[in-house]
């Protein structure tokens, strides 16, 4: 039993889907803390949904939450496939009354291992490593067309948090040039991870994993969102963790997970 447990620990396919569990159940619990349940009873808004679908009862909404619950914990087991369509088909449901991107990479992920695990498939593989790539590219990009260069954003964020972050955020608005550097660094960090995790995969995962511990730290209902782009980060190390990580030139790189 060690002995499996020590492989299983070295396996990133296993870390992949322990943190895509802990991705789901994040969000399932981020919903109830986000007084989801108020919402579909009518005690915050009385129309709150996309594309015209109704809001539904409290019933739907809980069976909506068993689905990705039940389909979390199905990933840990056997029956990845199985539980990555009850996933999906909770997420489409909670898409249908309120649209989150990060539900939708979710809700991406889930479709990939449902229709072909990435252990099994260099094209699940690759197109899963690809999400996270996009997604840093095309955020650095938005942040650069936006206020976000320029410290507006983080000086409104400052305004918004409490508690030691509040804190921290104030503090560092206080420093010369303090907001502007903090906004550079962070879309920097944007357009530097795909790099890092390309031809510096453990190196890439750790940086990957302090960015979005920072992020989920210092905003609110991200935790969700942290999971599953750590989750897509560990695609790049090598699925034995006990080999020796290669660049963007090494087999493993090219070749993608052994497949039978």
């Amino acid at each position: 039993m060690k002995i499996r447990t020590v492989s299983r620990i070295r396996d990133s396919f296993w870390w992949f889907y322990l943190l895509l569990t802990m991705a789901l159940l994040a969000r399932a619990v981020e919903d109830l803390f986000n007084r989801r349940w108020d919402i579909h009873v009518g005690a915050i808004f009385d129309y709150r949904h996309a594309g015209g679908i109704p809001l539904y009862s409290t019933n739907i909404l809980s069976l909506e939450l068993a689905l990705v619950i039940a389909g979390a914990v199905l990933l840990l087991t056997r029956q990845k496939r199985v539980g990555a369509l009850l996933a999906f088909a909770g997420l489409a449901m909670g898409l249908t009354q309120m649209f989150m991107n990060q539900k939708i990479l979710l809700l991406v992920m889930c479709a990939v291992v449902a229709i072909q695990p990435p252990e099994k498939s260099q094209s699940s593989w690759r197109f899963l490593r690809w999400q996270l790539l996009l997604v840093y590219l095309f955020s650095a990009v938005a942040k650069a067309f936006e206020d976000f260069g320029s410290g507006k954003v983080l000086q409104q964020l400052g305004q918004s948090l409490s508690g030691p972050m509040g804190v921290l955020v104030s503090w560092v608005q206080t420093l010369p040039g303090g907001v502007l550097l903090s906004s550079s660094l962070i879309v920097g960090l944007q357009v530097l991870l795909p790099t890092l995790l390309l031809y510096r995969p453990k190196a890439g995962v750790l940086v990957v994993a302090g960015f979005h511990l920072v992020l989920a730290l210092l905003l609110p209902d991200i935790w969700a969102f942290s999971f599953g782009m750590l989750a897509l980060a560990v695609l790049f190390l090598p699925q034995d963790l006990s080999q020796k990580s290669e660049p963007l030139m090494g087999s493993y790189i090219d070749e993608g997970p052994k497949t039978e």
